[in-house]
């Protein structure tokens, strides 16, 4: 056997919710698992590969540098996000520094929207615009050949100091013929100590069940194209069978944007769970990133929670029809009502998220919407209403230099976290953005009763102990609780009262 050549791949971003005082969300880097399985089917053991999360991995970009110093990797694929657009800047700098030989492959959303961008700024030899797993092995084997690369569909890179773009990508038409992500290549145990995609510490198992999206929601990438490609029903088992075998993960964690996309597999997949539940495998799962409320039944509802589900989410955004239609979501509102207050039925974790500030966005319009989430029975049991942001290559973009919004600024504020209110328009200012948050939080909220005591009671009939929801609500409020009673006083106040421990999860 030959040099045994070192490729480390590489997360790039940083903290996403949370902080040093509450413990932060890290969460595997299934992408990165799926590239790390797709290379190894393709060279065998002639890589030795390094999967690493920086911002769990390491404790600073220095100790990362005495890693490079220590392991000398010969090619870095680096994955991220366009809001850590300046760390992927800064950690490509210190690898040329540290290693000027190494090759550099840029990858994730940040290269399908700004290839071009980061290979004549020469912070990438190489960007990968597609899908990972089917490039990024045949651009090693032409690199390892020596060969040209430009007949590779979907990469960018410099030839005679110019910038070369070889096309959009391919895509992989049928992804269950992907390998599984390879989760040896991460400590499993130490995610266990990590917030996960719901705020509990559970090993961890990362769910992509299809990659694509047909809806044509303006605000929203188009990173995987507008064809939904699902997994089957059987594929997705035998994922999760997998990793319970292997890792002993019975959370599962389920990322993709419209699980409920394909309503044949949706049902198949619930009933296969059921059908497998014994024998110790009695798997959780978490829809933490979407289901589509206006197209689910009472029934398919039913079937996720025979099947295990605990935890659900759905899209909102508006209330306003208006401007239901100017996103291009077309949300049937009185649908998605139902599911939610069905789903709150079930005594599962329910959360659903909205947004505000959107191009052309009125004050009455913004208040119609909070009026809206106020008319559900219950808060979300995670506070979502977000202030929008803007992604290139999103059609919102378009839409909001038509409303007369700065594209400059908008695009530089991507950068910053979601959390807080920093754009303006002529028809929502800044004061009033900052003003529909707070009304939002005192009345749904952070700061409010209603919120606490529904997230309390629901973390509590989910099965999560004292520990959990301690860590659930200092992740959220970002203050480090050390007990149940410091959660709300007035609640323990009024509980002793009436002679019911709230706190314990009974009923006012």
């Amino acid at each position: 056997m030959g040099h045994i050549k070192h490729l480390a791949l590489v997360e790039v971003n940083g903290p996403w919710v949370g902080g040093p005082e509450s413990g932060e969300v890290n969460i595997p880097p299934v992408g990165l698992l799926y590239l790390a399985a797709a290379v190894r089917q393709r060279f065998g053991e002639r890589y030795k590969i390094s999967v690493i999360n920086l911002n769990f991995d390491f404790g600073s970009d220095e100790e990362f540098g005495r890693w490079l110093i220590n392991k000398r990797p010969d090619i870095v694929g680096l994955r991220g996000l366009t809001p850590y657009r300046t760390r992927f800047v800064r950690i490509s700098s210190l690898i040329k520094d540290i290693l000027p030989d190494a090759t550099i492959l840029g990858g994730g959303p940040i290269a399908a929207v700004e290839a071009e961008r980061l290979v004549k700024e020469d912070i990438v030899h190489f960007a990968v615009k597609g899908e990972g797993e089917l490039v990024t092995p045949e651009l090693m084997q032409r690199l390892e050949d020596g060969s040209p690369s430009a007949d590779i569909p979907g990469i960018v890179f410099k030839s005679r100091g110019e910038v070369v773009s070889t096309g959009e990508p391919e895509i992989i038409e049928n992804i269950d013929n992907l390998p599984m992500p390879d989760y040896s290549m991460i400590d499993v145990k130490k995610y266990s100590g990590a917030f996960s995609y719901a705020y509990n510490k559970r090993r961890q198992g990362v769910i992509v069940g299809s990659r694509g999206c047909p809806f044509k929601c303006t605000y929203c990438h188009t990173i995987h194209g507008k064809v939904a490609r699902v997994r089957s029903a059987k594929s997705l088992l035998t994922e999760m069978m997998l990793l319970f075998d292997n890792h002993g993960i019975s959370d599962f964690y389920f990322i993709e944007d419209i699980f409920n996309i394909d309503q044949k597999r949706f049902n198949q997949f619930f009933e296969k769970i059921i059908e497998a539940r014994g024998g110790g495998f009695r798997p959780r799962l978490y829809f933490v990133n979407g289901l589509r409320g206006d197209i689910i039944s009472r029934s398919q509802i039913d079937l996720m929670v025979e099947a295990g589900t605990i935890w659900v989410l759905f899209a909102i955004e508006s209330a306003s029809p208006r401007l239901q239609k100017y996103l291009q979501k077309h949300l049937d509102l009185d649908k998605t009502l139902d599911a939610i207050e069905y789903s709150i039925s079930k005594n599962i974790a329910v959360n659903y998220c909205s947004m505000y500030g959107l191009p052309t966005e009125t004050e009455d319009e913004a208040m119609e919407t909070l009026r809206f989430l106020s008319s559900i029975s219950k808060p979300s049991v995670v506070p979502m209403h977000f202030e929008l942001k803007y992604y290139q290559g999103s059609g919102i973009v378009k839409q909001a230099r038509e409303a007369g919004m700065n594209e400059i600024d908008l695009m530089t504020l991507s950068d910053s976290k979601y959390h807080f209110p920093q754009t303006t328009s002529p028809e929502l200012p800044l004061p009033k953005r900052r003003g529909i948050l707070a009304r939002f939080h005192k009345e749904r909220g952070l700061k409010s009763d209603e919120w606490v005591k529904t997230a309390l009671t629901t973390l509590r009939g989910i099965g999560w102990d004292d520990d959990d929801i301690l860590g659930f609500f200092s992740i959220l409020k970002n203050v480090k609780y050390k007990d149940l009673s410091g959660l709300w006083p007035r609640l323990n106040r009024e509980a002793k009262a009436i002679g019911r421990n709230v706190i314990a999860g009974e009923k006012v």
